[in-house]
């Protein structure tokens, strides 16, 4: 072969390759890779893939995979997956999956974790009654009683009642009452002007196995409030 190339490129390629690349791709591959990329690329594939990825994706895939990824992800998927990922994701899926350096773990959604309603008195025959109050700033007019209802269907009988609270504190309190009576909360304040909300954001909540005992929304002005009938009653007021 001449040390200097030739203008033209010759229509039949020769044996052993030019140590200077040509200016102008050759229309006939040559037997064995050039060291130096050439500038264009060429329209027939090459035997043996080059060590040296082109500047410019092939139009037609290589049969060999290359080892080192080309800057520019080729618009024809290859017919081997690549043992290096590409920076960029192809338009179009590969023929067979790649493997992942970690296995995939799918994280199974949290669970809320919402205790089922009990009741913890050791005696069978008795359920817990639970009251949360959130006093304002004039807790000493806050008191609160449970009456249990007589064979005639009145609420007489006081079986729990509370009047010492602090300010602005919340207070959990509960007892043991007896599972086949019916009951009633009477939430009180002295001064006339519930706990919510001119001398704070108070309220209260009341709970009977676990289970929410309905009232009156908002304490926020008069003397007392009154709660739904739970445990066993008769009717349903």
């Amino acid at each position: 072969p001449s040390n200097v190339p030739s203008d033209v490129p010759s229509n039949v390629p020769s044996d052993v390759p030019s140590d200077v690349p040509s200016d102008v791709p050759s229309d006939v591959p040559s037997d064995v890779p050039s060291d130096f990329p050439s500038d264009v690329p060429s329209d027939v594939q090459s035997v043996v893939p080059s060590d040296v990825p082109s500047d410019a994706p092939s139009d037609v895939p290589s049969d060999v995979s290359n080892d080192v990824p080309s800057d520019v992800p080729s618009d024809v998927p290859s017919g081997f997956p690549s043992d290096v990922r590409s920076v960029f994701p192809s338009d179009v899926p590969s023929d067979k999956p790649s493997t992942s350096q970690a296995p995939t773990v799918n994280t199974p959604a949290p669970v809320p974790n919402t205790p089922a309603p009990s009741s913890s008195c050791k005696n069978p025959n008795r359920d817990k009654l639970k009251i949360t109050v959130l006093t304002d700033s004039r807790a000493s007019d806050t008191s609160f009683k449970v009456k249990m209802v007589n064979p005639n269907n009145k609420f007489r009988k006081i079986v729990w009642k509370e009047n010492d609270f602090e300010d602005n504190t919340l207070h959990e309190l509960s007892k043991c009452l007896n599972k086949n009576r019916c009951y009633r909360v009477i939430m009180l304040d002295s001064y006339g002007d519930g706990i919510c909300c001119s001398e704070g954001n108070g309220y209260y909540d009341i709970k009977w196995k676990g289970i929410d005992v309905r009232h009156p929304e908002n304490f926020d002005d008069g003397y007392k409030q009154v709660s739904r009938k739970f445990g066993k009653c008769r009717g349903n007021f």
